[in-house]
Formats: C-alpha cells, structure tokens, sequence
C-alpha cells in the first residue's frame, strides 16, 4: 500500500483475522481510507495465490524463530 508503511499481506491477514468484516477492517485501520482498503482487497481479489503465499510464509513465524533468526531482536541483560 503506497504511502502507508503496509504491505497488502498485512491488511488481508487482519481482514481474515476479523472474519471478513469490513467495518471491523475500518476499525483496525481508522488512518486508511475506504478507497485504500477497497483497493487491498480488490488486489487479494486479483492475486489471491500471491497473497495466500504470503500469509502462509509469516504464519512459520514462531517465537523459537525469532529468537534463532532475529537474535537482534532480543532485550539485552545488561
């Protein structure tokens, strides 16, 4: 999404995450406009496999992961 910091995968997965409800998807994303969220499901419309890829690919994040593949990402015991 052009201008926003969210990538299409990332508004579907909330989309899906709130049984396909629009107006909670609205709720979710007060700082979109309609016409932003229209278009982010209109592209899952179009490219549904692209994005299921996607959704797919982030869900094998777990926290063991993470902490593996991110170790950065970890407070430091100081």
């Amino acid at each position: 999404m052009a201008g926003t910091g969210l990538d299409v995968w990332e508004i579907i997965a909330t989309w899906k995450e709130s049984v396909e409800s629009f107006q909670t998807l609205r709720q979710n994303y007060p700082w979109l406009s309609e016409a932003q969220l229209r278009s982010a499901l209109g592209y899952y419309e179009i490219y549904p496999s692209e994005i299921n890829a996607r959704l797919k690919h982030e869900e094998r994040w777990t926290l063991k992961r993470i902490r593996r593949e991110l170790p950065f990402s970890q407070p430091r015991n100081d």
